[in-house]
């Protein structure tokens, strides 16, 4: 029976799903339930389940800061979210971080049989292709699985180079990786099993940037690939061959992102400026990206911040207005997103070095 962990900070929900489903009908045990998404990730640490039921909008961590915590530990697990109508916008960038589906609230019992019952067959057959693939460990390996000699650090920073797309750092990491197997005498079977750990954070990357692996793999199954070699040579080779195209891919990809992201981001400034609450989170709400990466990618395309871009685009928009003289001050300071004239004025000085009243009397 595989368990189960749900998450709700609305305590009438949580404790309806606990208690007035019949979970063990749907081959599931419920191993525990949370307020929030912090409490969550502490219970998941300490009692991992198989699949996590979460809420989308809680206090101290959300349903997206949850799902993107639970895969960085088990990529494997399935994450269902409950999401109400006007939040269909999180469960779409949910589905982008790994979630397996949503279920719209108010619950209705049988939409939520039918996805767990999906869940449920998804996971059982996930764990037998995983049972068929990976090779068994040995009682003498587990020293070397279980001990500081186990390469978590270099797998943490080959999955960075790789995301980054530098192609040197990948190799160096891999050699280094290789390295250690030698000196420590790694046998081959130990030398899958990592490779596979590999691959797993490589693949949850790899949909991550809303690809689909096969392409990156070629059509090949890289579990079936890597338990026919017969030696830590070969897997390496494989392993080398698989990161080049998928750097390869990140950079050619990752430019064309950007550029779109700017372009959207300039467009979305171009039709919102006028709102006063407008912001960079709003932005990166609608692209579905996160505001610090958004902004990074913002300034390394226009060479500006994205306040200053938004500060630049409103003082020559209010500038326009200010020629035509049916429009007072205080229109124009509205007109462009400024809901105090006062503020309005202390921009566009520092930014033309004239008040608006001053430029206004240049132009006419």
């Amino acid at each position: 029976m595989l368990k189960l962990i749900i998450v709700d900070d609305e305590s009438i929900i949580r404790d309806g799903l606990v208690n007035y489903i019949d979970w063990k009908k749907l081959n599931l045990q419920i191993a525990g339930s949370a307020p929030n998404g912090e409490a969550a990730l502490e219970l998941f640490t300490r009692a991992p389940a198989d699949i996590v039921l979460t809420d989308v909008k809680m206090p101290h961590m959300d349903g997206l800061q949850l799902i993107e915590n639970i895969k960085a530990i088990a990529p494997s697990t399935v994450i269902i979210l409950l999401s109400v109508y006007s939040d269909f916008k999180y469960a779409q960038k949910a589905l982008k971080l790994g979630a397996f589906d949503y279920i719209l609230k108010p619950v209705d019992v049988k939409v939520l049989e039918s996805t767990f019952t999906n869940a449920v067959n998804y996971k059982l057959k996930e764990m037998k292709n995983e049972s068929n693939r990976i090779p068994f460990i040995e009682g003498s390996d587990f020293d070397h699985f279980n001990s500081k000699n186990y390469p978590i650090k270099l797998q943490e920073d080959l999955i960075k180079a790789l995301k980054a797309g530098n192609e040197s750092g990948v190799m160096a990491v891999l050699n280094r990786m290789w390295k250690l197997f030698d000196q420590k005498q790694y046998p081959l079977n130990l030398i899958k099993r990592i490779s596979f750990t590999i691959l797993d954070s490589t693949i949850h990357f790899i949909i991550e940037i809303n690809e689909n692996p096969s392409v990156l793999f070629e059509g090949q199954d890289p579990w079936v690939e890597i338990s026919q070699m017969n030696s830590g040579a070969e897997v390496y080779g494989w392993m080398r061959e698989v990161f080049c195209r998928i750097c390869d891919f990140v950079r050619s990809g990752k430019k064309h992102k950007n550029n779109t992201l700017v372009k959207e981001t300039i467009k979305i400034v171009e039709n919102d400026y006028i709102d006063s609450s407008f912001c960079l989170n709003a932005v990166s709400d609608k692209l579905y990206v996160t505001s610090n990466y958004l902004s990074s990618v913002f300034k390394c395309g226009t060479g500006l911040g994205f306040q200053e871009y938004l500060t630049n685009y409103r003082i020559e928009k209010s500038k326009q207005l200010l020629r035509n003289m049916k429009y007072k001050i205080y229109d124009v300071s509205y007109a462009v997103g400024y809901a105090d004239p006062h503020y309005f004025s202390r921009i566009f000085k520092e930014s033309t070095g004239m008040t608006p009243k001053e430029y206004r009397e240049k132009f006419i």
